[in-house]
């Protein structure tokens, strides 16, 4: 049986998303002169908590809604 590992003191928090519509995409966000990725895998899509840019793209996302806890 696996355990998670508590996070690293003062490393963000994880914050996952749920996609409503699809259970495996990409999505992408203009950054600078890239792109960024984040890929939906079993309708839920992470990043880290202290990724203000990103945070903000998917909480403004229509088919996505940010999971508490």
């Amino acid at each position: 049986m696996s355990t998670k590992k508590p996070a690293a003191p003062g490393a963000p928090a994880d914050v996952t998303f749920a996609d409503s519509l699809y259970a495996s995409r990409s999505l992408f966000l203009a950054s600078g002169e890239g792109l960024r990725e984040f890929k939906v895998v079993g309708h839920r899509v992470t990043v880290q908590g202290d990724d203000a840019e990103a945070l903000e793209y998917l909480a403004g996302h229509a088919e996505l809604q940010r999971l508490e806890g």
